[in-house]
């Protein structure tokens, strides 16, 4: 932004209430030698180009736009666009509601209208609003008479304007000043109206989000004067453009429309983890369904999903059988007694919703596991300002490292059975990003419990830089640096009875390079991710029975007993060996839909990693249905199908 138009932005926003336009169909300067209304809107245009990334800066022109009758369609061609956007969409959605008790009644504001219902269809006063000027009755004037607008709204500040009255035009035009958290937010005076037209009402605060903006060029339109306190009527515009503004309105209806429309998807998702049989070793196989629709102002999921683990089964001799269940007790008694094929099957729910910068869902692990648990979370993206915004979570997450850890396991020696371990905490962090270049950090706690599993506690920071090398509506690529540090008070990955058998190291430090490109070309859309560097762990020695003393002690004489008598040649006598280990760290994951036809989908998705001290693979394919035609190409990002445990 060059000096002279932050000044003529900033000089705007610091006016006095005094300091006002004459109208003249919004074009003229202020008798007191303030800026225009012209020269303001072209700064906040300015201020839209050179913060492409900011929401706000879109959403501010566009509430700026709605309050001069030739460039209040305009405005609200912008609102629409921007109510989609899960940061200031609740924002837009209010302005634009407001702006409809302004625009012209008119055979072409019908569009406007029905866009609005399509995002809010329980919305009674705009819905019969329709319903009147499609009979032609309703007429410029002759609303409701009281404002729209909510009567807390914070930033973009102007008194209540009555629906039955004109929006005054013929006096002074608003005076700016800043208001609200973002310090770049404009704020509308009332507008010195004569006396038939009180001042309009307040607009919400606005907010951020990494949009890519490109905003509607300056072309101010002719308007006419009317009388004292009367309503300046908008030049009528070409056949040409008034057809391209409502063929670009029902393509926004046929798109909000489309994102409303109940989906259907179902597929298959295979998660396999190397190990030891019977132990750290795991296939999970999935078959995920989903159904989600349109409710309220955001989209309802019913998710259910059966679940098959296997992990094998423990091999038959003293080294194995005593680091399993019952531990070396029952190993020196019996070597050829099998502890038994370590799987399980069950049938998870739950249920989500997402609404604007909100998210919860509740559920419970697959039903007819050993042990089932509920879980669920909430989590809140709130922006502060243009370029910050804080993320909240709270969760109650199962751990699936390991059948132990994720269903229980169960040694049919000695009947014991325990685990199904959950995690619940919370977890908060900080983003800074101006569309270029991003900065993040978090910082979480958890407390993790399960059957008869001893209670453990994480901790977790992490942060990094990114920058967005390529970023528009077809394809993104983006690179960084990303540090992760992670504290466990207790060792507890192992499987005898008291472990979880899910990593918890002491000390786990890695740093990776990520890469991430996604991109859309016609019916196809992909996404790929890939990091490497380098990680660190570092773990305890633990005892084989954490959670009992006695356990403990004849586990010890059992494995002093078994060197003795030559069954094993371990000098570790029923305590795992800490340990220390530096290596390369990687991981890589892809994704793919394709439009098979204009309701159905087919997609899929790949990856493998070796982070946190296993390899591990996954990969699923499914099928999404739509119950209306999507007239044209979804856009990105792409989000597959995955299993609803997949919290990362």
């Amino acid at each position: 932004m060059t000096l002279r138009r932050q000044s003529i932005l900033f000089g705007a926003l610091c006016t006095v209430a005094s300091s006002a336009w004459t109208q003249t169909g919004c074009q003229t300067a202020a008798p007191s030698g303030g800026p225009s209304w012209q020269e303001v809107r072209q700064s906040l245009e300015q201020r839209v180009l050179d913060s492409p990334a900011s929401s706000q800066a879109r959403l501010t022109l566009a509430q700026y736009l709605i309050y001069c009758d030739a460039t209040r369609r305009e405005g609200i061609l912008q609102l629409l666009q921007i109510a989609k956007d899960r940061n200031v969409g609740a924002a837009a959605l209010e302005s634009w509601r407001q702006a409809l008790a302004w625009v012209e009644a008119d055979a072409t504001s019908a569009p406007l209208f029905q866009a609005y219902l399509r995002l809010r269809p329980d919305d009674r006063e705009i819905r019969t609003q329709l319903a009147a000027l499609e009979k032609g009755a309703l007429l410029p004037g002759n609303r409701s008479g009281r404002s729209l607008m909510p009567a807390s709204a914070p930033v973009l500040s102007m008194a209540p304007q009555p629906l039955g009255q004109p929006l005054p035009q013929g006096g002074a035009v608003p005076a700016l000043q800043p208001s609200g958290p973002a310090a770049a937010a404009v704020a509308l005076e009332p507008y010195a109206a004569s006396a038939a037209a009180p001042a309009a009402a307040p607009a919400v605060a606005p907010s951020v989000s990494p949009w890519s903006v490109t905003p509607t060029p300056t072309s101010p339109p002719g308007a006419t004067a009317a009388a004292a306190g009367a309503r300046v009527v908008q030049a009528a515009p070409t056949p040409g453009s008034l057809q391209a503004q409502v063929a670009e309105l029902r393509a926004d209806i046929r798109d909000i429309e489309q994102s409303r429309t109940p989906e259907f998807s179902v597929g298959t998702v295979v998660r396999s983890r190397q190990g030891e049989s019977g132990m750290s070793r795991l296939t999970a196989t999935e078959v995920p369904m989903e159904m989600k629709f349109g409710f309220g102002d955001g989209k309802l999921s019913l998710r259910l999903t059966p679940v098959l683990l296997n992990a094998g089964t423990p091999a038959t001799t003293y080294d194995v059988l005593s680091r399993f269940g019952g531990g070396p007790v029952g190993a020196l008694a019996d070597t050829t007694t099998s502890a038994g094929s370590q799987n399980d099957a069950g049938l998870g729910v739950g249920v989500a919703y997402q609404a604007g910068n909100w998210q919860a869902d509740i559920g419970s692990t697959p039903l007819g596991f050993g042990k089932t648990d509920f879980n669920a979370g909430v989590s809140l993206r709130q922006p502060l300002g243009e370029e910050f915004s804080l993320n909240l979570g709270l969760s109650r997450r199962p751990v699936r490292d390991s059948l132990l850890s994720f269903a229980g396991a169960r040694d049919k020696r000695s009947g014991v059975a325990w685990g199904g371990v959950s995690a619940s905490g919370g977890r908060v962090g900080l983003t800074w990003d101006d569309g270029n270049i991003g900065v993040y950090g978090y910082g979480a706690m958890h407390r993790l419990t399960g059957s008869y599993v001893v209670s453990n506690t994480k901790a977790e920071l992490g942060g990094g830089v990114y920058q967005h090398f390529v970023r528009d509506a077809d394809r993104s690529l983006t690179g960084g640096v990303s540090l992760t540090a992670i504290k466990y008070d207790k060792n507890l990955r192992y499987f005898t009875f008291g472990h979880g058998g899910y990593f918890s190291p002491q000390e786990f430090v890695a740093v990776a390079l990520p890469v991430e490109w996604q991109a859309r070309a016609g019916r196809l859309r992909y996404h790929l991710k890939g990091n490497i560097g380098m990680q660190y762990i570092r773990e305890d020695d633990a005892p084989f029975f954490p959670a009992s003393a006695s356990r403990q002690a004849a586990a010890v004489q059992a494995a002093t007993d078994a060197e003795a008598t030559g069954m094993t040649s371990s000098k570790e006598l029923a305590v795992y060996s800490g340990q220390r280990k530096t290596g390369v760290g990687y991981g890589f994951s892809g994704a793919v839909e394709y439009q098979l036809q204009p309701q159905l989908w087919l997609g899929g998705h790949l990856g493998f990693d070796n982070a946190r001290n296993f390899r591990q693979y996954n990969g699923g394919v499914y099928l999404r249905y739509a119950f209306e035609p999507f007239n044209k190409p979804l856009g990105l990002p792409l989000t597959p199908l995955r299993s609803p445990y997949d919290y990362e």
